[in-house]
């Protein structure tokens, strides 16, 4: 009995974000609605930022500990919503979203959002820091800029991410409809 051994390559991230650029390709990932908002709101903020009656300084640090707060709590449940999806437990059902390509996108999707609620926590940690020694406002506003971009798209990313979910639920019901129905019908 030969049996072939799995590539555990096929399951490593590198491979699940080459497999959804070669699906999607790089504008797949980047122009997107979720992007372009997260875009628009954070330059809209910095603008705000720049020109509030406060140094942009103290702006931008009382907001960065806020974010790490809203990032921390959305990467808490972008993981949860994770487990939901890893949870499912019928093989016939994880073979039919594998064979239609919607379960390898849909992880990739969870790793993204994952890694740039990650990123944008490490941005608002450094923002704090830097913050609190340099001087240059024009550094500090790059940065909240970069760090307003990676909250919001975050947060709009979550938001697509629990759409995802309710749609795999959706789905999941249906193919239980049907499984179901097939089975009366050999009855």
């Amino acid at each position: 009995m030969d049996e072939k051994k799995p590539n555990l390559n096929e399951y490593s991230v590198i491979w699940l974000t080459k497999n959804y650029l070669s699906v999607h390709g790089l504008k797949g990932l980047l122009i997107t609605p979720d992007f372009l908002l997260a875009f628009l709101m954070s330059f809209s903020l910095s603008i705000l930022a720049y020109y509030h009656p406060l140094k942009i300084e103290i702006f931008i640090k009382n907001i960065s500990s806020d974010l790490i707060v809203l990032n921390i709590t959305l990467l808490t449940i972008i993981i949860a919503g994770l487990a939901i999806v890893v949870s499912f437990t019928d093989e016939e059902y994880i073979m039919f979203l594998k064979v239609s390509g919607i379960y390898n996108t849909m992880l990739f999707s969870f790793f993204w959002v994952a890694g740039t609620a990650g990123l944008a926590i490490v941005f608002a940690v450094f923002l704090l820091l830097i913050s609190s020694f340099l001087q240059e406002s024009y550094i500090i506003l790059l940065i909240g800029l970069i760090l307003f971009f990676l909250s919001f798209y975050v947060l709009f990313g979550s938001i697509q991410l629990v759409r995802t979910i309710v749609r795999e639920g959706i789905l999941r019901g249906k193919y239980i409809e049907l499984k179901y129905k097939k089975k009366q019908e050999k009855l």
